[in-house]
Formats: C-alpha cells, structure tokens, sequence
C-alpha cells in the first residue's frame, strides 16, 4: 500500500500545472560558520532569507530557506522551514545552528540532526561559485519544489536509532522526557558514516549508519 508522500508524489507529478508555485525571497540574513570536513575545518556562508509561497488554491504560507555554502568546495546546500506568520530570521538562524550539525566534503554536504528516537539527514551536492548563484538557481527551482515541501513532502531522511543507543541514553535527565540530543560529530568513510550523539546528560555514543541512511547500528567500542 502506498505512503502518503508516495500518493501525495503521484498526484503531483500528474498535474505539475496546477502545483507550481509564486515565490517571493525577502530579507536575508547571513554569517560565517565552521563546519567539519576532509581538510578538519572549513569556512562555510550560513544564509537565513524570508521566503512566501502562494500555492495554487491561493494558499499562502510563510517561511525561511536555510543555506549553507562551502567556497572550497563550492557546494550549496539547502532546506526549508515553515513559520506562521513572517519569521524571525535571527532565531532561525540560532535554532539551526543549535540543532543541526553539518559536514563539508568535495562532492557534497550532509547535514544532521537528532530528535526523539531518530537521526535526521539531509545532503546535497549542487554546485554553485558563491552563496547568491546558489539562491538564484534555487529560486527558480523552489516554484516546483516548495509545493511539495508545503504540502506534507519530507526533505530530511529518517533512520531510527533507538535500538542503536538504547533507551536510557534516549531518557532525559528529568527522566519523564526524551532527552535533549545533538549530533556533535561526523565521520565519512567509503562504507559508512559515524556519527558520534550526545545527549542532556553529557554522555555521548556513536551509531554507525549505513551509506544509505536506511539502517544505524551501535559502535564498537
């Protein structure tokens, strides 16, 4: 039986007239950052910018597009984020630099995230020479891309780590939560990736997840 995003992709690709969107960039704020690559560090643009989608039906919605761009690598990296109302492009910012760890490599960045019982998961490797050609080529991708977004479509890939690090890392030091996680380090190799979570204890573990993201499995220590 098909998901809701598999329907949802279905009825979309048969009528793309009637999905594509108007979208208007607005405000833009940016910072430079360090994120870990193959060379240790690099320097990368984190860019913040208002953007409004006015669908089809007439629906308006609000939101920010988060970029990172890497000039050494010239990779562009890029998600969304929706808001009610316009959104405070600073917290954003700062939200997303407290939740979401990235790492640079000469064909692409990964982004991840870690929540609940699960690792959140993003790369890209479109290219671009600056942080404003790669704004420019996604707006004139985002009247295709934002309705689908909008509309339910998942952007970051989900591999369950529960079993991986086991429940009491998982409990918060307030033992009635989950605890509060962060991915604090990235590690590429050419079967896997490392990634090493800490939780609102201090304590820390590495899960290893396959290359594709599917499957996360405990370290050996």
């Amino acid at each position: 039986m098909a998901s809701k995003t598999q329907l949802l992709l279905i009825v979309l690709s048969l009528f793309p007239a009637f999905v594509e969107a108007q979208v208007t960039l607005g405000r833009n704020v940016q910072q430079e950052i360090s994120v870990s690559s193959e060379a240790g560090e690099s320097t990368a643009t984190l860019s913040v910018t208002q953007v409004q989608t006015v669908l089809s039906s007439g629906r308006i919605a609000d939101g920010s597009i988060i970029a990172l761009f890497v000039p050494s690598s010239q990779i562009f990296w890029w998600m969304h984020q929706s808001s009610f109302g316009a959104p405070d492009l600073e917290k954003v910012q700062k939200k997303f630099l407290d939740s979401v760890t990235c790492s640079a490599y000469s064909d692409q960045i990964a982004c991840f995230a870690a929540g609940g019982r699960t690792l959140e998961v993003r790369t890209s490797d479109m290219r671009a020479s600056s942080m404003d050609e790669g704004i420019s080529k996604l707006h004139k991708l985002l009247p295709e891309e934002l309705p689908r977004i909008v509309l339910g479509e998942v952007e970051f890939q989900r591999v369950s780590i529960a079993k991986a690090i086991g429940e009491r890392f998982l409990t918060s030091k307030d033992s009635a939560f989950l605890a509060q996680l962060k991915v604090s380090a990235i590690d590429r190799s050419d079967s896997d990736w490392r990634i090493e979570i800490k939780n609102d204890r201090g304590e820390s573990k590495t899960v290893v997840v396959s290359k594709d993201f599917k499957e996360a499995t405990s370290a050996p220590q």
